[in-house]
């Protein structure tokens, strides 16, 4: 992902400077995007983890209640 990173910055690097100001914006825009999508998915997987977790102990004090 960092060398990614790299390679964009290296272009942005090499356009006019008419250019670059809206290279970078979209470029930071872009990161933002990324930095939040992953935010999500991480909440996301904590959630439906907790569940699973919390739905595996029921059933285990289910089965062990039932004779």
């Amino acid at each position: 992902m960092f060398d990614e990173f790299h390679k964009i910055i290296e272009g942005i690097k090499a356009l006019p400077e008419a250019d670059k100001a809206t290279a970078q914006t979209a470029f930071v825009t872009w990161c933002i995007a990324k930095i939040v999508y992953y935010i999500v998915v991480g909440l996301v997987t904590w959630a439906l983890g907790r569940r699973i977790v919390q739905a595996s102990f029921a059933a285990l004090r289910e089965a062990r209640r039932v004779p």
